[in-house]
């Protein structure tokens, strides 16, 4: 069987108001992307089953805080992040023992250097992944 899921969220509006000081819509900062989404597919095949997702976390602005009289605009690229698992099931008397592999961040895609600092060498905003690619290995009991 061949299963497909998605899943999508744009953010327009993501405002912070603090008395005396201008309204800041943060929709399109580093840490507020306007747009990410999930896609997945699941394939199985008698015991053996693979899954695949794909993430997609926008491009923003650095900090919409600064003026370009402290520090241009800087552009932050959105990230594109592949995720892989492989399972196969064996069949025991009670249940089933499952061997799996996974690998998130397949391209092991580093967060871009950047002003700011911080992460693996960019800017170390909550939109990247901080660990890059990331082997898991196991054996999954179900009686």
């Amino acid at each position: 069987t061949l299963n497909f899921h998605g899943i999508a969220n744009y953010v327009g509006k993501f405002t912070q108001e603090t008395a005396g000081v201008s309204t800041i819509n943060y929709a399109g900062e580093d840490d507020h992307p306007q747009w990410r989404w999930t896609l997945q597919t699941l394939y199985t095949n008698g015991p053996f089953s693979t899954f695949l997702q794909m993430r997609y976390s926008g491009s923003g602005l650095f900090d919409k805080t600064l003026d370009a009289a402290t520090l241009p605009p800087i552009h932050v690229p959105g990230q594109v992040l592949f995720d892989v698992n492989f399972n196969y099931d064996i069949p025991v008397s009670n249940g089933v023992v499952g061997l799996y592999l996974n690998v998130t961040d397949l391209f092991n895609d580093i967060e871009p250097v950047t002003a700011g600092g911080g992460g693996q060498g960019g800017y170390g905003s909550n939109q990247y992944d901080p660990l890059g690619r990331f082997f898991r290995t196991g054996i999954r009991f179900n009686f």
